[in-house]
């Protein structure tokens, strides 16, 4: 892994965006717990579960995209806090305080959407 992510190549879009965290990323890695899986059709499921992830990153972006930045770099590339937080270049509670809001928004969505 390279020390430096191009963060505006990887992001130059909320679109874009959206469409990383969809293609992916799983709803289990932005919510951490609940989430139970369909077995009864699982292309209909991954359709859904895609959707939903959609939804989701769409109101984490409007919320703040630093909180899409910090999510992505967690999740699709698997970077820890100290990484991010270099990357970004941002404190490493920024970087904690980020991606627990980008969950928080997760669950309510969840919650709201069962």
């Amino acid at each position: 892994m390279t020390n430096h992510i191009e963060l505006n190549h990887l992001i130059q879009t909320k679109n874009k965006t959206v469409a990383i965290l969809t293609n992916d990323l799983s709803w289990e890695a932005l919510i951490e717990s609940g989430y139970e899986e369909s077995i009864e059709d699982p292309a209909m499921h991954q359709l859904e579960v895609k959707m939903e992830l959609e939804d989701v990153c769409k109101m984490i972006d409007a919320k703040n995209p630093l909180y899409t930045k910090a999510i992505v770099l967690s999740e699709y590339y698997d970077l820890s806090v100290s990484q991010i937080a270099r990357e970004m270049n941002e404190s490493e509670e920024n970087i904690r305080f980020y991606l627990n809001e980008a969950k928080k928004i997760g669950k309510e969505y969840k919650d709201k959407n069962g």
